[in-house]
């Protein structure tokens, strides 16, 4: 990164509460792959975004979202906590895009510090496909065979032995994604509306698929949004966004 932190921390500008979102859907799994580690390389890049910041001035959080959405760690400056529950986070199911926003929203609005500049970076390898009910800070996933976009082959072989076998049906192809949920899309993009209107700012980046998906939700938000087709690229994706959010403070 350009920035140095401790340098920054001398300066005036206003405290930050960050939360880390991270996809840990099926399809990042390691061994899905010849040519990279989606689950190594995101954790490897969030921990190095993590030891950018000071903590003498900076809390981070952590969310993890796959089928569920979980607040794996809320705000702390207690970095070494983060990195180890970033080091914990194992891959499987599909993706509740919507729900790792709103996990992000709901800890950043609740116990995020009123003089603090609230960010999300968002991690994603796909489109959303499963989508959230319920309303305020009560929301959740609605398990059913006929809910759209979600559906359960537990017993099917097919499904199990290739990517998300909860995942839509139409979802894939020969083990590889070629269709997203437009309702868990419509959810996503109403989940980062009110991102906006809490006044945090996201930080997107799209690994492989979920490009156009993320400079929206990045757009709203008056964030940036970033792409690579590599995992090994993950890295330095973060430590521009590092850079970005020293420049939005210190403006």
């Amino acid at each position: 990164a350009d920035v140095d932190a401790e340098s920054v921390a001398g300066s005036r500008f206003r405290p930050l509460d960050i939360m880390v979102v991270i996809d840990v859907s099926g399809s990042m799994e390691d061994r899905r792959y010849s040519y990279m580690n989606p689950m190594t390389d995101a954790k490897n890049a969030a921990k190095a975004f993590v030891d950018l910041n000071n903590p003498a001035v900076t809390r981070i959080g952590l969310v993890s979202y796959s089928d569920q959405f979980t607040l794996v760690r809320g705000l702390t400056s207690d970095f070494s906590a983060v990195k180890t529950s970033i080091n914990g986070l194992t891959a499987e199911g599909c993706t509740n895009s919507e729900g790792g926003v709103y996990a992000a929203r709901r800890e950043l609005v609740l116990n995020g510090r009123e003089d603090a500049t609230p960010i999300i970076v968002f991690m994603t390898d796909g489109w959303p496909n499963v989508r959230l009910r319920g309303s305020g800070w009560s929301k959740y996933v609605h398990w059913s065979w006929s809910y759209p976009c979600y559906y359960q082959f537990e017993s099917s072989t097919y499904y199990r032995n290739r990517w998300d076998y909860r995942c839509p049906a139409n979802a894939y192809q020969d083990g590889v994604p070629v269709a997203d949920c437009p309702v868990a899309r419509t959810a996503l993009r109403a989940e980062a509306q009110s991102v906006a209107d809490a006044s945090i700012v996201i930080y997107a980046i799209s690994l492989g698929t979920g490009q156009a998906m993320m400079q929206e939700i990045a757009d709203m938000t008056g964030g940036q949004a970033f792409h690579t087709p590599d995992s090994a690229e993950l890295q330095a994706i973060y430590e521009e966004i590092f850079d970005l959010i020293m420049l939005r403070i210190t403006e």
